[in-house]
């Protein structure tokens, strides 16, 4: 395999990382049904439409609202690809929803700890309530408050502690309730996955930012010590239920496949972690990939993995990461292999509904964009507009960051540079910090000297609603906006000066 294969997967795979009881039939869409009834309105009388969230495939999250009516009813209708879980809000939280269910929820908001199923999946959505509003999920494990200064073998034993305990939480309730096994599976990999979640994106984070310089000698090796092993992956990948963040696990844990597929004789002994983002550093700042090399590392890709189930989840990911980051070009000439691979719905779909979304952007972007902010829930619309108003007939460069994001964090320094050079020009910047408290988000703005921008932080909660309604994918994330309040580019890229210059 020719070097520039190699370095091409392992690109992919450091651009993706940067971006912060019924059988699965992967057949055609079905629609399904969530209806109910919501009795004592006047407790919360703020509350006055119910909200279904779906993350798919393709990076988003698709929202479908119902309005409450009078005699508190509501209605929600969704095509759905595969059995996976899904929110609903307020008050219910995650349930498992299967292709075709028709699921009856009452909500009493004067009782609301005691919701109640009934129709399809009742037995399982009762005891998922139960199991997520129980004292079962949460985190009480002090060793990992203090997680930005840990070691990545004392991270780890950490989790492993935090794991057990949860393990043990959920077989507690399990004698206690019976729950069929639908709701085991289900459980068991929601503790699995957000637990490999967590540690890979760590470990990943760990070799290529935290201690970059002190890991030279650290190779791919090393670090898939530190991921699960490629059947476990297949085995949940392939669970009766999908659970949603499996979907990021995808990500997490690609680098195995990635090593095995580089070389002939499965080793990268010549490549080091650390040499990952100086080539992310020369993609994002503009280099463009060559189709032909893209063609064979997808089929790389493919030919690399288990089972076809997740040889396709695994490389719908480049394609993702393609049409994410507006990569169109590369995206349709490569589109007959992708009709060749893709052709699991619940992956296909998304992929195809995001690219047309991506091509209405960039073809029409006042109706793109009107689509985009009319569709904010209530809270990030609350909060979101406010920003525009302030900042009306201005151009708007908004950043989207983490203090908890080391990309997002390696992009200040750039983002302090590029508001210097235009400074006294028609642009205006503002810096989005998502899931903050404040007082570190305080500090990183000093630290990085970006006081100069708008800067507003959000909560757990708000960052839910702003990432849902604005984010394709992970962070960090720009959005600019014209002088006409209209978005007319977004992405992960970093997005050069003449696009900004273009716009004044």
């Amino acid at each position: 395999m020719s070097p520039k294969i190699r370095n091409l997967l392992l690109l992919f795979l450091a651009l993706l990382m940067n971006a912060c009881q019924r059988r699965q039939n992967d057949g055609q869409g079905k629609q399904t049904l969530i209806e109910g009834r919501v009795t004592n309105l006047q407790v919360y009388p703020r509350y006055r439409s119910m909200t279904l969230s779906v993350k798919d495939y393709g990076g988003g999250t698709s929202n479908y609202t119902a309005d409450i009516k009078k005699d508190g009813s509501f209605k929600i209708r969704f095509t759905q690809y595969i059995a996976q879980d899904v929110t609903l809000e307020p008050m219910v939280g995650v349930l498992i929803a299967h292709p075709g269910d028709s699921i009856h929820i009452d909500i009493d908001f004067a009782d609301i700890g005691n919701v109640k199923f009934s129709g399809d999946a009742e037995k399982t959505n009762t005891d998922l309530y139960q199991y997520i509003n129980g004292n079962y999920v949460v985190n009480d494990n002090d060793d990992l408050k203090n997680f930005n200064i840990m070691l990545l073998k004392e991270y780890k034993i950490a989790n492993d502690a935090l794991y057990a305990d949860l393990m043990r939480k959920r077989q507690e309730f399990i004698n206690e309730h019976d729950p069929n096994d639908e709701f085991k599976d289900w459980t068991a990999n929601y503790l699995r996955v957000n637990y490999i979640n967590t540690v890979s994106e760590f470990t990943w984070r760990h070799f290529r930012y935290k201690r970059a310089k002190k890991i030279a000698q650290y190779n791919a090796d090393s670090l898939q010590a530190y991921l699960p092993a490629d059947d476990e992956i297949q085995k949940i990948v392939n669970s009766n239920v999908f659970y949603s963040e499996s979907y990021d696990m995808a990500i997490h844990t690609q680098l195995p496949v990635a090593k095995k597929s580089a070389t002939d004789n499965s080793k990268m002994t010549d490549l080091t972690i650390t040499g990952i983002p100086q080539k992310a550093e020369q993609a994002l700042s503009g280099s463009r990939f060559d189709s032909k090399s893209v063609h064979r590392a997808i089929e790389v890709m493919i030919a690399s993995s288990g089972d076809d189930r997740i040889r396709q989840v695994r490389a719908g990911k480049f394609f993702e990461y393609l049409i994410n980051n507006n990569l169109l070009k590369e995206f349709e000439e490569n589109r007959p292999l992708f009709d060749s691979t893709i052709n699991i719905p619940f992956i296909r779909e998304p992929l195809l509904k995001n690219y047309a979304a991506v091509k209405e952007n960039k073809e029409q972007p006042e109706i793109a964009s009107a689509k985009t902010l009319g569709g904010l829930d209530t809270a990030a619309k609350a909060f979101i507009q406010p920003i525009l108003q302030k900042h009306q007939g201005k151009v708007i460069y908004l950043y989207l960051w983490g203090t908890w994001c080391p990309p997002c964090v390696k992009e200040l320094p750039k983002k302090s540079a590029m508001m210097e050079r235009f400074k006294g020009k028609n642009v205006d910047f503002v810096f989005i910090c998502m899931g903050e408290t404040g007082q570190k988000w305080q500090e990183m703005i000093r630290q990085f000297h970006i006081e100069a921008a708008d800067n507003y932080f959000t909560d757990v909660k708000l960052t839910n609603s702003v990432w849902k309604g604005l984010v394709r994918g992970g962070i960090p994330y720009s959005i600019l906006i014209n002088k006409k309040g209209v978005i007319v580019e977004s992405g992960h890229m970093i997005m050069s000066d003449h696009k900004i210059f273009e716009q004044l």
